[in-house]
Order: structure tokens, then sequence, then C-alpha cells
């Protein structure tokens, strides 16, 4: 039941910190850049980014999380993945290369040719840091992964503003991504002392591979109906809403899918040394899922009441559909981390196949949700969106549940007291909210208001993850100088 206490506790602090750090600073940056920019050029920069994704999903071919889960991987597991991981990225670079032209006639765009060949080659950069990455990890030394991550922020968008206010358009943000790449692989490499052999054993390739390949093919997968939205917005709406969709999807991001990434990242190294003792493994992680919860659904919440106005200030009124989209995000987004937390206990009991099995039923009520979606417009996608959540949820929570005696029943039952609480805030922040006239004023009075309810509420029904947090908080910070 310790298993995320001292160390891996700290692990998180760090690598939360980390997260909150670089999240702020990429939507201050991002911020600015979409006053200078416009919808029209993050749209385009979202058609570029289409191969990113699935890309890297056969550069890396499942390989991490392999080494994570293995005990002791040796130099020569190590160097055999590194070898493959820039083999596959100039292999992949090259279909890239050679694709772009096609991708531009699909989407009748002639100008983002260019821009799919320049941010390609971030896959050859990264494929050089990735198993300097997964030792940071499998150390659980997030301290200096946190600190690599803001640098590489602060640089990389001070860059990127620059370009942008001096007229470079979209191109300011393929500049900030691969400035932002490289500075994190060469500094990956100041502070690692790894190096690889120059070896490649068939015998490590094939024992990884075994257990990575279930993954790759599940996050190719991922990957692929993660992208589908903007490839239908684009062919068959315009590129201007593939940037509102966008944008929503990336605020969202910062929120739920940040927390999930931080927590996530933690739990499948620290629950994986405790793969073979049940009964403290479930403990943990309904430990995880209660404190993930706890701070995930009120944000969620939050931000679907406050839409409208932090668009109006933050981009102004010209991004105001983003805010209508960002609502539907937010709703996916309270089922995000419980779908990702669910999914490690197949991988940490060592059946990638079960959760490949997973990914594969998700992607199938993904099929369905677009077809029945699509003649509602954009918003029938992202409604589409949200059932293909919850039904995930539950399928995942009775297939995976299983693993450990956890079942979907004692599931709701730990998280439905964020979900009940959160729904009275909203009540309340929606009424005030209608009282207040000004954008401003509006974010500052509902979030007080909403906040201090949401703790009062945790404190009255005595939320157990709220002592968890707090306890947690005051063995691994307050009593720090006392060990």
């Amino acid at each position: 039941m310790e298993a995320i206490t001292n160390r891996s506790f700290k692990a998180i602090i760090w690598n939360a910190s980390g997260q909150f750090s670089t999240q702020i600073l990429s939507l201050a940056v991002g911020i600015v850049l979409a006053r200078l920019l416009s919808p029209n050029d993050y749209g385009l920069f979202a058609i570029a980014l289409l191969f990113n994704g699935f890309s890297s999903v056969f550069i890396d071919a499942g390989f991490s999380a392999a080494i994570i889960r293995k005990k002791e991987p040796t130099n020569k597991d190590l160097s055999t993945v590194w070898f493959f991981n820039i083999g596959m990225s100039i292999f992949v670079y090259l279909i890239v290369f050679f694709l772009a032209p096609l991708v531009a006639k699909f989407f009748n765009q002639p100008n983002i040719i260019l821009l799919i060949r320049v941010i390609g080659l971030n896959f050859i950069i990264l494929a050089f840091g990735t198993i300097q990455s997964v030792i940071l990890r499998k150390q659980l030394n997030y301290k200096v992964k946190s600190i690599i991550a803001v640098m590489s922020v602060v640089v990389s968008g001070l860059v990127a503003l620059f370009l942008a206010y001096i007229g470079f358009g979209v191109w300011a943000l393929v500049w900030q991504i691969g400035l932002q790449n490289l500075i994190t692989v060469v500094s990956y490499w100041l502070v690692s002392n790894w190096r690889p052999m120059l070896c490649f054993s068939k015998r490590s390739f094939t024992e990884l591979f075994s257990f990575g390949s279930k993954l790759m093919i599940a996050s190719f997968l991922y990957e692929v109906f993660t992208q589908i939205y903007p490839v239908i917005i684009g062919k068959f709406f315009s590129i201007a809403q593939v940037g509102f969709y966008n944008r929503a999807e990336s605020y969202q991001r910062l929120t739920s899918v940040t927390i999930s990434n931080t927590v996530n990242n933690i739990a499948f190294p620290s629950l994986s040394l405790i793969q073979d003792e049940n009964e403290r493994l479930k403990e943990a992680y309904r430990r995880i899922i209660r404190m993930t919860m706890l701070i995930n659904v009120p944000l969620m919440v939050g931000l679907i009441l406050l839409a409208e106005p932090l668009i109006n200030v933050l981009l102004t009124e010209k991004w105001i559909t983003a805010a209508v989209y960002l609502k539907y995000f937010c709703i996916v987004g309270m089922f995000h981390p419980l779908h990702v937390l669910i999914l490690n206990i197949p991988n940490i009991k060592g059946r990638s196949d079960i959760f490949l099995y997973l990914i594969i039923i998700n992607k199938v009520l993904i099929v369905f949700s677009i077809f029945i979606g699509f003649f509602w417009g954009i918003e029938g996608l992202l409604i589409g969106q949200i059932f293909t959540a919850i039904l995930t949820f539950i399928i995942a929570a009775i297939s995976a549940g299983k693993f450990i005696n956890y079942g979907i029943r004692m599931q709701l039952f730990d998280i439905f007291p964020f979900f009940g609480i959160s729904a009275i805030m909203y009540i309340i922040g929606f009424f005030v909210n209608q009282l207040i006239v000004s954008d401003s004023a509006s974010i500052l009075i509902v979030f007080f208001v909403c906040a201090t309810f949401y703790f009062l509420m945790t404190k009255l029904f005595k939320i157990s993850a709220l002592n968890e947090l707090t306890n947690l908080l005051k063995e691994n910070l307050f009593n720090r100088n006392t060990r």
C-alpha cells in the first residue's frame, strides 16, 4: 500500500512540478502566439502534425514500456533498442517525406508539403534521446527531466514568439517544436552517463518486442484514431475549424491529460515493483485513482463553467468557437485518467494482449461514434467522443479490474463522491456566473466560489482522498528535514 510513498511520491511531486511548470509556460506562450497567429495557421500546423504521433509509435515500438517493466535491463538491451529507434526513425522519415505531396493533395493545401517534411525531422531528433529518457523514468529521476523540460519550453517559446512577431506565421510553431525537442535530447545526453554499445542483440530484441509489440499496435491505433478527427474536419469542413478544434483540445490536454500522464508516469514503474502482490497492488491503485479524481473532476467542471470567459480574455473573441468545443472535451477529460490508469493493470501483470484487446474495442466504438456523429457536424463528433469515453471506461473497468479483484462497483463507489460534489459545484457556479457581466470578474469570482465550496464539501464529508493527499504532503514535504 505504500508503493507510491517516499521515493515514488517525491518523484510524483517533481514530475507534477515539471508538468505544471511546462504547461503553464506553454499556456502563456500559446496565448500570445494565438493572438499573433490565426486559426488557419493553427489548422495548417495541426494537419502537418498528423504523422507525428503514430510515427513515433513505430519508432519506439513499445520498447520503452518493456524496458521499464523489466527489473534489470542490460546494457545490451538498451543498446539494441537505441539502434532500432535510430534505424526506424530514418525509415519512417523517408516514408513521411514521400507521402507529403499526397497529404497536401488530399487537403488541397499545397503549402503544407514543406511543413510536413521539416516537422518530420523531429522523429530522428527524438530517437537519439529515447533511452536516456527511459532510464530517467525508470530511476524515477523526474527532477532532472523537469528541469530539462522547463528549460526547453522557455527557450523554444521565446524563439517562437519572436518569429511570430516578425511575421513567420505557422513557421513560428514549427521552429518551436523542433527547437524544444533538440534542446531536450542534447540535455539528456549531457546529464546521462549511458552510451550505446556497438551491438544489436537478437535475443534482447525478441524478448522486449514480445511484450512491446502489443503496446505498439495499441498505441498506433490510439494515435490514428486521435488524428482521425482533424483529418475529417480538415477534409469536410475547413482548416480554420481544425484550428479551433486543435486549440480546444490542447487546453483540455493541459489539464486532464497532464494529470493523467503525471500520475501514470510514476504509477507504472512504481506499481510494477509489487506486480505479484495483488492486495497491495489493489490498495495502491485505489489510492492513486482517488487522489487523481479528487483534482481532475472539479478542474474539468470548472473549465466547462468558465470556457467562454477564459477564451474571450486569453485569446480574444476570434477564438470563441474553441470555447464550445472545449466544453465537450472537458466531459471526455473527466474519464480520461480513469481509462489511462486502469489500463496499467494488464500491462503490470504482463498481459499486454488484454491491453491491446481493450484498445481495439475502444477504436471500434470510435468508428461507430464517428459514423453517427458526423451527420450532426463537429459537435456531433465531439458528443460521440463523450459516449465513447464512458463506454470505454466501463468495459476497461470490468475487464482490467478482474486482475486485482477491483470490480466496477467498487470503482464507481471510489469515484462517485467527486462527481457528486462537482455536479453541485457546477450548479452553484452557473448561477453565480449569470450575475456577473465582466469576463475577468467572472473568472475570479466563480473560481473562488467553486473552489471554496468543493474544499468545504470534501472536508465535511471526510473524503478519504483529501486526507491521503494531505498526509502524503506532510510526510514527504513538511517532514523532509526530520529524516
